[in-house]
């Protein structure tokens, strides 16, 4: 984070684990401040928006936002995941416990503070186990990992174990604070007047689940006397509808609210009773959920499970499709060349019906791209726009303007967005879908426009990227943006505002690399051409191999 008088005091809010603290002092400066100050405050408060949990979105913080244009994230999915509060010595925050499966089968507790807190953390799961009649192994983490110790974590342990064993997610306005004995009971522990008055000010809208001796009698604390009372409290039922809930997937899908179709699938990709062809689905979704977020750590643990669910799927129907597209899709965003090529090898584009190639033939044209042959990258674009739907039409074309742009032909690039704009209004279908294509297609469209010596036209042309909710076409369409401005100073601030699991990205590094080096950034220049997939090339050829 640089320039701008709160900036010591916005890093050591977000340090302290107080995202809505550095909110604040970002909004005060945008109210209040000079013009430099109000203008850092406009440049870094989108980059802080995804830090705030749902539970701290005030109506004057999201007033704000919408002032500002700015999309507060959707809620995440919440499988498996609690918070709860952490009090004294300075530390006033909330930490988050994350169960997962163990992959060995045996419980894997993180190295803990002291006997006690490990002691809380495994009667929380024995009793989890009691109520859910499961035997599997779960991987604690805690978010942070460090600077918290004591008993009181047992209860979001117990509920977040209870939700992954369940596969059923719980609110993300819950909160909890109790230790869990190993048969269940909830205990009282200290300090509770302090956690709620941390709740109202950093999370107020968050309901907090105490034990029944720390009742007090207020709207939003909910005291329970066991672990079956916190998950009534919690909403985990075991009598979910699995067919709705998978229907409602779907549904999600088919109007191309991938995001919202990736937490329902969380929620829903261990259950026992979900086939081997819907989970084949569900972990499809997951897996384009973490392409489209730049996410590493979930990138990977989706594709490991799908691949495993592959090796035993021969059905060429759309699931499969999907399914290769997505993993030849993790490849490339990954930049790893020898991965890609294994996962565009596993089954030929002609196995499968015309209108499913689409799929796989997005994803191929992106790998040809990777590799500098955007010849046959544009062909394929060809062949994509020939088989898709109607409402897949605008898409393609955006993807084939992408590829005329690589071979420098911006006229023709700007004609084919041109006629793909005209034909989202006129869709009737998938709305969500094509609201996020329009957005792309001004991408591309100012790409186009910067390509023809029209700046400010290409300037105009980035709002609707720039409006959208999450990192993709927004990253793209801010750094052009900041290479239209002719600013090291505006990438730089890019690069400041992305959470440090984006940046670990080798896509997202490579592409905020490949801004700085158009800026004139040698040290970025050299880093691009440091990556393996672009080894012996000048900067200017890796730029253009970048295939987004």
């Amino acid at each position: 984070m640089s320039g701008g008088p709160t900036r010591d005091e916005v890093e050591g809010a977000l340090a302290r684990g107080r995202p809505e603290q550095a909110w604040d002092l970002l909004a005060r400066e945008w109210e209040q401040g000079s013009p430099r100050a109000r203008h850092q405050a406009r440049r870094l408060l989108p980059g802080l928006a995804p830090r705030l949990p749902a539970a701290a979105w005030t109506s004057v913080r999201a007033g704000l936002a919408r002032t500002l244009g700015i999309h507060p994230p959707l809620t995440p999915a919440r499988v498996g995941r609690l918070a709860f509060p952490v009090v004294g010595q300075g530390r006033d925050r909330f930490v988050e416990v994350v169960v997962e499966r163990a992959p060995g089968g045996a419980d894997d507790l993180p190295s803990l503070p002291d006997l006690e807190t490990t002691q809380a953390c495994q009667d929380a799961l024995r009793a989890a186990r009691d109520r859910t009649g499961s035997e599997l192994g779960l991987s604690l983490r805690f978010d942070p990992p460090d600077g918290w110790a004591g008993a009181s974590c047992g209860l979001a342990v117990a509920l977040a174990a209870c939700s992954r064993l369940r596969g059923l997610p719980l609110d993300p306005l819950l909160l909890a604070t109790a230790r869990v004995a190993a048969g269940g009971r909830a205990l009282p522990v200290g300090r509770v007047p302090e956690k709620l008055r941390l709740r109202h000010e950093a999370r107020p809208h968050g309901r907090m689940l105490v034990a029944d001796a720390d009742d007090a009698h207020l709207p939003w604390v909910v005291a329970v006397a066991d672990l079956e009372a916190a998950e009534r409290a919690a909403s985990l039922r075991g009598d979910l509808d699995l067919d709705g809930a998978l229907g409602a997937v779907r549904a999600a899908d088919r109007r191309g609210d991938w995001l919202g179709a990736a937490r329902m699938a969380e929620a829903l990709v261990d259950d026992p009773d979900v086939e081997d062809r819907e989970r084949l689905t569900l972990l499809v979704l997951l897996l384009a959920a973490a392409n489209h977020a730049a996410d590493p750590a979930a990138r990977a643990r989706w594709q490991a499970r799908l691949d495993d669910l592959l090796r035993t799927c021969s059905d060429p129907g759309e699931d499969l499709a999907r399914a290769l597209g997505s993993r030849l899709v993790g490849a490339v965003d990954a930049l790893d060349l020898a991965a890609a090529e294994a996962a565009a090898a596993l089954r030929p584009v002609e196995d499968f019906d015309p209108p499913l190639r689409v799929h796989l033939l997005g994803p191929l044209a992106l790998l040809r791209s990777l590799q500098g042959r955007r010849e046959e990258a544009l062909d394929l674009r060809h062949q994509a726009l020939q088989v898709c739907t109607s409402d897949e039409r605008p898409r393609c074309l955006g993807d084939l303007a992408d590829a005329l742009l690589r071979l420098g032909r911006p006229d023709q690039a700007l004609a084919t967005c041109e006629q793909a704009l005209g034909l989202v209004p006129v869709a009737r279908r998938r709305h969500a879908y094509l609201a996020r294509t329009a957005a792309y297609l001004g991408l591309h469209r100012a790409r186009a426009l910067a390509a023809l010596g029209q700046r400010t036209e290409a300037r105009a042309a980035l709002a609707p990227a720039l409006a959208v909710a999450g990192l993709d076409p927004a990253l793209r369409a801010r750094l052009l943006q900041a290479e239209l401005d002719g600013s090291q100073a505006a990438a730089q601030a890019v690069a400041d505002s992305l959470p440090p699991g984006v940046c670990a990205s080798p896509l997202v590094r490579a592409l905020l690399d490949r801004s700085r080096a158009a800026l004139g950034d040698p040290a970025a220049a050299a880093r691009l051409v440091a990556v393996p997939a672009f080894a012996g090339l000048d900067p200017a050829e890796a730029a253009l191999r970048l295939p987004y």
